[in-house]
């Protein structure tokens, strides 16, 4: 078995390493006494210990008629590559006489594969995709980098690529030309084509000025990163719902909930949670509007139900909209299931989503409840700490306030501080978590003090703090200050 597995790594070097063996074909009947020098001599007592011997040629010393055979292999390969050539389209096409006569496009589109069989759309690919997905269905949802050209202009006239951000689109909803369209019907998983789009299936005979001037025609460089199939969700929700129990048993509907709720766990798992949260919205809806037969039924839409507005609230967590996990969230802690794991998930993610709201209080009690469910669980332990050390700051910040309230100062009352504000929504907490994000991944700031008028929105700084393992301090007096500090690094 040994001397198998030796002849074949043998048979593997060998192939693998082709470019640096020495040539040996210079050999012929000629020439029958060709010499060899080798890199070192050989050992005579390895060969009696049958332990065998390299021999291995020097290089260096390659003689003339060693390099006439190289030669001689040289002129083969190009022998070759001239046949592939006048075999090729492109070759051919490349030498016609009226070559200098073509417009950069025309000439660029000669070769390339036409799509709609008029010369509309032609494709060339530039990396091919993934065979195991197929091309592109109708009315799916992309995922694409693209550039835009006009011809005889040096820059893109519109480019993922600048924006260094891949765009989403859904095919069918006329948000794309046409032509790109049809390009990326054509298309892989992970492929990168360009394309040559005429005015027909781009912007027409009257253009688009001033950008895009009258009859042009486009090259389009596109990158599918990745695609995903309408939903038979999607389908199903445009029916009314009435008419839809009518086509559609809760069974058929039950299927396709199924089908959303492992594409919304995918999308999850590739922290891509607001398509997550999307699919799970639509699972929500068609179970919401189902009609019942029994109670088997009712039980199974219950069960799912649960199900999908906690993986809803735990997407709006990550997208930190922290009022849209709590609607999600308590929705499913009323669902009466009897899921003690489940059940301890959804107030664990009650209480974050609390906490981000500045609700220290609800906080606390949806992690205590969780807590109860899970008392060995170090996440919910660790939370109950962190919310239990922001509601001791608050009442001692409290204090400190009302104290300082009644100290007079030059005859005069200091102005207490106005009160916070916990009413903001979702995206004031997403901008605020991205800034302070953005402060924690800078190396060169230790602190940052946060500008005046912000007093009301401090609850949520304080709790984006404690989520990034930041701290944040006040200073003492009339007009306190607030700057966030990062935490020591051990």
């Amino acid at each position: 078995m040994d001397a198998v597995d030796a002849n074949l790594k043998g048979d593997i070097l060998s192939s693998d390493e082709e470019d640096d063996v020495a040539d040996y074909a210079s050999y012929t009947e000629e020439n029958s006494n060709y010499n060899v020098r080798l890199k070192s001599g050989i050992d005579v007592d390895q060969l009696l210990r049958e332990e065998g011997v390299v021999l291995e040629p020097d290089e260096t010393e390659l003689n003339t008629a060693e390099e006439d055979g190289r030669k001689y292999f040289d002129l083969g390969d190009k022998e070759l590559d001239d046949i592939l050539k006048s075999q090729s389209e492109d070759f051919a096409a490349n030498n016609v006489d009226d070559d200098e006569n073509l417009t950069p496009f025309q000439k660029k589109a000669i070769g390339m594969v036409d799509l709609c069989n008029d010369g509309s759309v032609k494709k060339r690919i530039l990396k091919p995709g993934l065979e195991c997905d197929g091309v592109v269905p109708d009315r799916s949802a992309v995922i694409i980098h693209y550039s835009c050209s006009i011809e005889d202009q040096d820059e893109p006239y519109d480019s993922t690529y600048i924006r260094s951000r891949p765009e989403r689109h859904r095919l069918g909803s006329g948000h794309l030309l046409t032509g790109i369209e049809l390009a990326i019907l054509s298309m892989k998983k992970c492929e990168k084509s360009e394309y040559i789009i005429q005015p027909q299936h781009a912007y027409g005979p009257l253009g688009c000025p001033p950008r895009i001037p009258q009859n042009a025609a486009l090259l389009v460089k596109i990158e599918l990163m990745d695609f995903s199939e309408e939903g038979e969700a999607e389908a199903m929700l445009a029916v009314d719902p009435k008419d839809r129990g009518k086509q559609h048993t809760f069974h058929d509907i039950l299927e396709v909930v199924t089908k959303e709720h492992k594409e919304g766990n995918r999308c999850t798992k590739k922290q891509e949670y607001k398509l997550g949260a999307k699919s799970f919205e639509r699972g929500v809806k068609l179970l919401e509007d189902a009609d019942l037969s029994n109670d088997e039924e009712e039980v199974i839409q219950k069960t799912m139900l649960k199900k999908l507005q906690s993986n809803r609230g735990y997407c709006y967590l990550k997208c930190n909209w922290p009022k849209k996990a709590c609607l999600a969230l308590q929705e499913a802690a009323s669902i009466n299931i009897n899921d003690k794991k489940l059940n301890a998930k959804i107030f664990y993610r009650l209480g974050i989503a609390k906490k981000k709201l500045g609700h220290f209080g609800d906080a606390m009690e949806n992690l205590k409840r969780a807590h109860k469910l899970l008392p060995s669980d170090p996440d919910i332990g660790s939370e109950i700490a962190t919310v239990d050390k922001i509601v001791k700051k608050e009442r001692d910040d409290e204090k400190a306030m009302y104290q300082h309230m009644f100290r007079a100062r030059n005859g005069q009352q200091a102005t207490p501080n106005k009160p916070r504000n916990r009413n903001f929504d979702d995206e004031h907490y997403a901008e605020i978590m991205e800034q302070l994000e953005a402060f924690q991944m800078d190396d060169t700031q230790s602190e940052m003090t946060l500008p005046r008028g912000m007093e009301s929105m401090i609850s949520i700084v304080e709790s984006g703090c404690s989520e990034l393992d930041m701290s944040l301090e006040k200073s003492i007096g009339k007009n306190p200050t607030f700057k966030v500090v990062k935490t020591p690094s051990k």
